[in-house]
């Protein structure tokens, strides 16, 4: 298990620079602000404006999202983006998640049971679907969003009632709902840099 846990934080910080970062330096975005900056400044936003999220955004978070690394490149995912106020509403009401409800885009985050080896133990999905996510957070916040990651697997009750909102097939599992908006609050970000979490091998 701790293998697995090392695995995914790995893929997470790597999923994170590689959604800002070229391939040779922590370049800048358009904002001003480099990879590491918005790693650090990321932080959950669980209120937002009316301002509807532009579509340019919505396809760059997107394609952050899609760019994220994979298991032997099985890329076992789908992505929903919902923006109709209703089915927002009903998600959030459904799964008991209010941010959601808030929100002017939720991007929900399927893993794909088609594209997996089938074994039931396989949850390898399930650490690509996580670096999708957190591209998205990443690639949220760059642009000026805010963002929160709202659970849903492994609680059957939520992501089936999730799949059933959305109408999706049984094959698709949802992972994670991304609540995403303008933000209508200004937290800090943690500093949850701490050595008591570190262990140097040197």
């Amino acid at each position: 298990m701790n293998k697995i846990l090392t695995f995914a934080t790995c893929a997470l910080l790597a999923v994170g620079i590689n959604s800002c970062c070229n391939k040779n330096s922590c370049e800048k975005n358009q904002s001003g602000t480099s990879c590491l900056e918005v790693i650090k400044n990321r932080t959950s936003i669980r209120q937002y404006t009316d301002q509807p999220v532009e579509k340019e955004k919505i396809d760059q978070l997107l394609r952050a999202g899609l760019a994220a690394p994979s298991a032997m490149n099985k890329q076992p995912w789908k992505i929903v983006a919902l923006t109709n106020k209703e089915k927002i509403k009903e998600l959030a009401d459904s799964t008991g998640k209010p941010p959601i409800a808030k929100s002017t885009l939720t991007i929900i985050v399927c893993g794909d049971m088609t594209k997996t080896s089938g074994n039931a133990d396989d949850l390898w999905w399930s650490e690509d679907c996580g670096a999708v996510t957190e591209n998205v957070l990443l690639a949220a916040t760059a642009q000026g969003l805010g963002a929160v990651w709202c659970g849903t697997w492994p609680d059957p009750n939520r992501y089936n009632k999730a799949r059933q909102v959305l109408g999706l097939p049984e094959n698709l599992v949802p992972y994670s709902m991304i609540a995403i908006g303008y933000p209508g609050e200004n937290p800090t970000p943690k500093d949850k840099f701490t050595e008591d979490n570190i262990i140097r091998i040197e």
